[in-house]
């Protein structure tokens, strides 16, 4: 049986998700309320507190930038952050949309789909995609199988008072877990 080479930077990109993400208190290190760490603790942190990995400001920088917009840090580049996939309570900091197009989509699988509606685990955020191939895309990262797109109206959307921000190139609606499902038509 084949063994995998070990890749330092695929272990230290997923060990900055987990701290960031999850569980900051790993390197022993505070986030703001908007999900900010201060550099200077993170590294320091995240080399104390691991026995195998050790990180560099330089090695940061390389996972930020390669990170598709996953990681960013602030302009004075003294502070890190995730932008998504949190299970720790932080508020966003996203400008609110101004040229929403009337419909956009999200990339999911049907069974999952069927079963907890556009919903995510512990997340009130969800990243919704200009194109169907960008929600395509997206949908295959968790999924090879059984994946669909849907199409959210956005102006029924806004009138039912949900709110829709952007977010880099795409945009990210809060309040999910109220969407109702005449709003989402399914494309297959």
């Amino acid at each position: 049986m084949e063994t995998k080479k070990f890749d330092k930077r695929e272990a230290l990109t997923k060990y900055l998700a987990l701290i960031l993400r999850h569980k900051p208190e790993i390197a022993k290190i505070k986030l703001d309320s908007y999900g900010w760490a201060d550099i200077n603790n993170l590294i320091d942190g995240m080399n104390k507190n691991s026995k195998t990995l050790k990180i560099i400001k330089s090695e940061l920088d390389e996972i930020v930038s390669s990170s598709n917009g996953q990681f960013i840090f602030n302009d004075e580049k003294t502070a890190i952050k995730a932008t998504s996939g949190h299970t720790i309570k932080i508020e966003f900091d996203f400008p609110e949309a101004i040229d929403i197009p009337n419909v956009l989509y999200y990339g999911t699988n049907m069974s999952y789909f069927e079963k907890f509606g556009l919903t995510l685990k512990n997340s009130d955020l969800i990243h919704l995609s200009k194109t169907i191939d960008d929600a395509k895309r997206n949908s295959f990262k968790h999924s090879k199988v059984d994946n669909v797109v849907l199409l959210l109206d956005t102006k029924k959307l806004i009138a039912e008072g949900h709110k829709i921000y952007t977010k880099d190139y795409s945009f990210v609606i809060s309040g999910i877990k109220n969407i109702q499902p005449y709003l989402i038509s399914i494309l297959r």
